[in-house]
């Protein structure tokens, strides 16, 4: 197998079309780029070079390979390089997972700063709940997630992101759209729409205890996978939900009012999660550009 030093030293004599003037180039002995143009020669059985006293002159077979050095040559240069930015986290793939109410926090924000200061990393953003995220990143096929936090499990660190208050959504004609806060026995009568408890796990175990606590049963009439659903059926006037703030801001139309819960008292908390031993240099990179931003580091 012909070693890439020996191409070097073959496109060298090629392009400077002397062996002195190779030689100089490349800081080696004349004797020695000789016996390496040479020694390819013997190699493929042909002749690449027609020597004279004044220069050197590539054959049509010496054309053809030094075309073909070149190439091999860029490429190795190119892989070494890919490997180098690899290895410091400037190319790659990061893999992020998230919820809904992620995009309504700082995620949008970190993943914008870290597409301008990597454009080289492929950033995939993958929808999912929180419990499909947590499996997720235990199998290692996302590497950072942004779900309802807090999660536990020794292997996994965390970042909150998010802390808001949950929000009674009603159509604007609703009688409690009306008044500047509602209180959570107010829900007791009303049709409820609310996410599908197969895949708001989080949420609605929450939500469940709210209600059981304050010795409510919620009249649910509807449950929905997405946020977009949920909010559809609000505005249609069949039910209200009670949601995230932040989801609120965003998917409320002009037929739709949020109004702060007076007698709810607990937070939802957005984490950003990612497993221990995860060892892929993007996610170090993503982490560093997070802990830029003013938060609680939870190890």
């Amino acid at each position: 197998m012909l070693s890439t030093e020996l191409l070097r030293y073959f496109v060298g004599v090629a392009e400077s079309k002397s062996f002195r003037g190779a030689a100089r180039r490349l800081n080696v002995s004349q004797p020695s780029l000789s016996r390496a143009v040479r020694s390819i020669e013997l190699r493929l059985g042909t002749e690449l070079l027609r020597r004279t006293t004044r220069n050197v002159e590539l054959t049509e077979a010496g054309k053809a390979f030094l075309l073909g050095s070149r190439q091999i040559l860029a490429k190795i240069d190119e892989t070494e390089e890919a490997t180098r930015l690899a290895a410091a986290g400037k190319l790659g793939v990061l893999r992020i997972g998230y919820i809904d109410e992620a995009f309504q926090g700082p995620l949008t924000q970190f993943v914008r700063r870290f597409c301008q200061t990597f454009p080289a990393v492929a950033v995939e953003l993958i929808p999912a709940p929180t419990h499909e995220q947590v499996s997720a990143l235990k199998r290692g096929t996302i590497d950072v997630g942004f779900l309802f936090g807090p999660v536990g499990g020794e292997m996994l660190r965390s970042h909150r992101v998010r802390e808001e208050c949950y929000v009674g959504v009603f159509r604007h004609d609703d009688e409690l759209a009306k008044k500047p806060s509602v209180t959570l026995r107010e829900f007791s009568s009303r049709p409820l729409v609310l996410g599908d408890p197969k895949i708001w796990t989080r949420f609605r175990a929450q939500l469940d205890e709210v209600f059981l606590n304050a010795g409510i049963t919620p009249n649910i009439m509807f449950e929905c996978a997405g946020t977009v659903g949920i909010f559809g059926i609000v505005g249609t006037g069949l039910a209200c939900t009670i949601s995230a703030e932040s989801s609120a801001a965003f998917f409320c139309h002009s037929t739709q009012v949020a109004r702060p819960i007076s007698d709810i008292d607990i937070r939802l908390f957005t984490d950003a999660v990612w497993h221990r031993d995860n060892q892929n240099p993007c996610l170090t990179e993503f982490l560093e550009i997070m802990k830029q931003d003013a938060g609680i580091w939870h190890d």
